[in-house]
């Protein structure tokens, strides 16, 4: 039976960050925890806990999903002004908000609350 096309993608991809790691002489430890400075290890696979919100760690998931929803339809109704205008230049950092509200929402929704 021959592997799949994303099985055998996947596998190049290991072998081409193996390949970089012996060009630079890095030795990277594969799935191993990342300090962030903050207190709290991640690893890949993980869910953070509440407390990475600082004080967003008591706010419920679906308070967060409105504000996501809210932020992004600002961010979309920014758009129809063009770059440049003054709606649009305020309106531009909703986007990277709603994206903050959806993954702390998302964060939430994993730990339960």
């Amino acid at each position: 039976m021959r592997p799949s096309r994303n099985v055998l993608q996947a596998s190049k991809d290991v072998q081409k960050s193996k390949a970089y790691d012996d060009m630079t002489g890095i030795d990277r430890p594969r799935n191993a925890a990342i300090d962030m400075g903050d207190g709290f290890p991640y690893t890949r696979g993980t869910i953070p806990s509440p407390e990475v919100l600082g004080i967003g760690q008591n706010i419920s998931s679906s308070v967060f999903g409105a504000l996501s929803i809210v932020a992004f339809a600002i961010f979309v109704y920014s758009l129809q002004w063009g770059p440049g205008a003054p709606p649009a230049l305020v309106g531009g950092w909703f986007g990277p908000l709603a994206w903050g509200f959806h993954v702390a929402s998302w964060i939430q929704k994993k730990n339960g609350n």
